[in-house]
């Protein structure tokens, strides 16, 4: 469980377990051989294992495998540890010997059971979107040809001048500089698992570094030579000066091969030497430009003759659709997906009913002071004195049908609000032409997100707070102070009594807490996750598990730290009703005065009355909702073939990287 390719699962069973075959080598015997094609993936459980790392142009033969001559030392394996991955994951050859030091066990796992496990789910839309894409079928597979990915790529967004340029390094990259053969037919042909293999890399953190080295190691050796990086430097030399310098600077190449030029740069020292010390400019530009287009600005083109019929794999609100016929386009319609609304209904219903009680002493506790007489002073005498006062246990749940009848309300107002304020930024010019080559887009876009979210929760609030606000009064009645029968009539006599103006009382500090609470709550969510385990989908996002942790904690740190205006807005909503009093075109209290007789009566630890019952909802909630929505859209994916599903936390999709970011600001559905 502690290893890399398990502890991002939430559960490890015979499914996975069963990828694994069991393997034994004698001491002295080689596993393999560094120079070799990749086969397997190794975890050593017993004996001990040596590395040996031989310099390329200091090996003897290829077929010298014996003795000490293939390699000096590097590393001693030990049982639990493992070898092998980079050739998976990279698609490249061995890049040391291992040898069994002593009889050794191991367990190993093949490239193909190597990539589903390290990818999860995620293996799944991949395949998805390669079968969509590939158009070629040999021998019962499918296989994309350079076309099809740079279709996929919707390289026709490329710069014209730099387009030729850019799509051939794009091309080398998903297929390792690998040339077409006799039975390509005469043309490279790109299998399932390079495909994978291109969206594992994309996904490092050293992405652009792993490229660079990729692309400069031309033979796909594990080394980079002088007459591989002088092949590079030929190549840009009369777009970049930089490059024509490196290429006629004895000093440069004396230094980093040697001055009889047999040296070759491993992709460790590689890694130790500056980018700008080995690569030229225009070079590590080109290369930055890719993975930024692949990671944040891929937008697949679609260009069928009109006369033809196709499926196609449609993501809408993080969800992956097979549709027949015409490729749907991105209206509002599709973005207010039926599923999507009917699970938020059902599983936020079911939560908000859930913790019922615990929100409603908080209303009481919240508003207590009011009446002159303090009977909710703790849980729980809070919650006995609830419970007896109505007499019976249905009463605890009083103004919960308002709570919940808001849910799917709010949910099509703040999710049309997202797809207006994005379809707006989408056609705004200067948005478009940002430049890919900066990091600007990146780092604003977490406020952009948090803008968004403001912006639609704003809209809904406004909207719906009528609602909102009969809620707190319906909460605060008991068996003996009934004067609402339902949530129409104490809307019309609120209107009857005080005025049309007085069902948004309270209205300021609710609005004045969205921002602070959507951006803490973002906030923390993304500084927490980082510390969880991730989905193995080429995201980076937190398992289902770790989500539900982080958005519990995100949700309970934004909720304290803007309770007070929750305090305000609560005590504004129910001026006048506790005690009966109220008379048409009383506006009831400003909030600046709601705060100064808190402070006054009571001091600052008013402000976070009924505090303690709002924290110990958010976790039951958070989880009962996170999962009641999994287990109900799983009920409905059956029914419309829905192929993956996309678990989001505040702000952000699980697909792969080539879809995350254009799905990245949907509402987070545990904060409705």
């Amino acid at each position: 469980e502690e290893h890399f390719l398990f502890r991002s699962l939430d559960r490890i069973g015979p499914s996975e377990l069963n990828l694994f075959f069991k393997l034994k080598f004698r001491a002295g015997e080689e596993i393999f051989h560094q120079g070799d094609a990749h086969d397997n993936f190794y975890i050593l459980s017993k004996g001990e294992c040596e590395r040996h790392i031989s310099h390329p142009k200091s090996r003897g033969s290829s077929d010298d495998r014996q003795g000490e001559g293939s390699g000096s030392l590097a590393k001693t394996i030990f049982p639990g540890e493992s070898f092998g991955e980079l050739g998976l994951m990279y698609n490249s050859r061995r890049s040391a010997t291992i040898r069994a030091r002593t009889d050794v066990e191991c367990w190993a796992i093949n490239a193909e059971g190597f990539h589903r496990l390290h990818l999860g789910g995620g293996a799944r839309y991949l395949q998805a979107v390669f079968q969509k894409n590939a158009s070629v079928k040999l021998d019962g597979k499918l296989y994309a040809t350079p076309e099809d990915f740079l279709k996929f790529a919707n390289v026709d967004t490329f710069p014209q001048e730099d387009r030729e340029r850019l799509s051939r390094l794009l091309i080398s990259l998903v297929t390792s500089n690998r040339k077409a053969d006799e039975s390509d037919n005469g043309k490279v042909l790109i299998d399932f698992w390079e495909f994978v293999r291109f969206d594992i890399v994309l996904n490092q953190p050293n992405a652009e570094a792993e490229f660079g080295f990729r692309l400069a190691d031309r033979n796909n050796s594990g080394f980079i030579d002088a007459e591989e990086l002088m092949s590079l430097l030929n190549e840009y030399k009369d777009i970049d000066e930089e490059a024509e310098k490196m290429l006629s600077s004895f000093h440069f190449l004396s230094n980093l091969f040697g001055r009889d030029g047999s040296h070759a740069i491993s992709y460790k020292e590689y890694c130790k030497l500056p980018l700008g010390s080995i690569l030229p400019g225009q070079f590590r530009r080109d290369v930055h430009f890719l993975a930024e287009h692949m990671l944040y600005h891929l937008e697949p083109a679609v260009t069928h003759d009109e006369d033809e019929s196709h499926d196609y794999v449609d993501v809408v609100n993080g969800y992956l659709y097979k549709t027949e016929g015409e490729q749907p386009k991105n209206t509002m319609k599709q973005h207010l997906d039926p599923l999507h609304l009917l699970a938020v209904g059902i599983s936020g219903a079911v939560a908000r009913t859930f913790v019922a009680p615990l929100e409603r002493l908080k209303i009481l506790m919240q508003t207590d002071s009011l009446t002159g007489r303090k009977k909710f002073t703790g849980l729980w005498k809070g919650m006995k004195t609830m419970v007896h006062r109505e007499r019976s246990l249905m009463g605890i749940f009083r103004g919960n049908a308002a709570n919940v009848i808001r849910i799917v309300p709010t949910a099509i107002i703040q999710l049309s609000a997202v797809f207006l304020i994005r379809e707006k930024l989408g056609h705004n010019d200067e948005l478009r032409k940002q430049s890919v080559q900066s990091k600007e887009f990146k780092a604003s876009s977490g406020s952009t997100k948090i803008a968004i979210a403001g912006v639609s929760g704003l809209c809904a609030g406004i909207a719906l707070y009528p609602l909102e606000f009969i809620r707190g009064r319906l909460s605060v009645q008991s068996a003996s102070h009934c004067p609402y029968n339902g949530i129409l009539h104490g809307l019309r006599s609120s209107i009857r009594q005080t005025g049309l103006l007085s069902v948004y009382r309270g209205l300021t500090p609710s609005l004045l807490g969205v921002f602070p609470y959507v951006g803490i709550s973002y906030a923390t969510y993304d500084q927490l996750r980082h510390f969880f385990p991730k989905l193995q989908d080429g995201s980076g996002l937190p398992t289902p598990t770790s989500a539900v942790i982080c958005g519990s904690v995100g949700s309970l740190t934004a909720q304290t730290l803007a309770y007070p205006l929750d305090t305000c807005r609560r005590r504004m909503q129910v001026h006048g009703f506790l005690d009966g009093i109220g008379r048409q075109g009383d506006k009831g209290p400003r909030m600046a005065d709601v705060i100064r007789e808190i402070h006054r009566t009571q001091g600052m630890l008013g402000f976070y009355r009924g505090v303690v019952p709002n924290a110990l909802k958010v976790v039951p909630s958070t989880i009962v909702a996170y999962y009641m929505y999994d287990f109900v859209r799983t009920r409905l994916i059956i029914e419309r073939s829905l192929w993956f599903r996309n678990e989001s936390g505040p702000g952000d999709g699980t697909l792969t990287a080539f879809t995350a970011k254009s799905i990245s600001e949907t509402t987070d559905r545990s904060g409705l």
